[in-house]
Formats: structure tokens, sequence, C-alpha cells
């Protein structure tokens, strides 16, 4: 399963135990081989301002969750200061 296909999948069964855990309910994701005929029954991508790991992540799901931020995938501008210090 170390294709882009596998790996979907390997996201999405993440996010469906990050999230039942949090009682949300999501379509079960069947076995591999159903699943190359099928397609994947919901897509869902976690920002990684979640956090990496899973306990601390259901913690920011349990009630609400507002993540606010202006640049949410990073600076776009280079900080001349980080080129005179080889950043």
């Amino acid at each position: 399963m170390q294709t882009p296909d596998g790996s979907l999948l390997d996201i999405l069964r993440n996010a469906h135990d990050l999230l039942s855990q949090c009682n949300i309910r999501l379509p079960e994701i069947k076995a591999n081989e159903n699943y190359v005929d099928s397609g994947p029954p919901f897509l869902i991508l976690l920002h990684p301002a979640l956090g990496p790991l899973w306990e601390v992540t259901r913690q920011k799901l349990n009630g609400s969750l507002i993540i606010k931020t202006e640049n949410v995938m990073g600076s776009m501008k280079i900080n001349e200061s980080d080129l005179s210090h080889g950043a």
C-alpha cells in the first residue's frame, strides 16, 4: 500500500479514528480491496496546525475549535535579517 492511494487511505483511517473518538460519525472505511473499487467514503484533510499528537488534537476537538491566523501556511515574505544569519 505504499502508493498515493494507500497513503490517502492511511490518512482517512487516521482521521476516522481521531474524529470517531470525538463523537463525530463517519462512514466506515472498508477493506483495502473494497477501497480500490469504490474509492473513499469521505475526504478529510486536517490542517497541521492541529498538532502531531492525536491525544492533543482530541482535546482541541472537545467542544469548539477556532483557529485564527493571517498566514496559515507560513509567511510568503523573506525576512532579510534571516538571510544575513544563514537561515
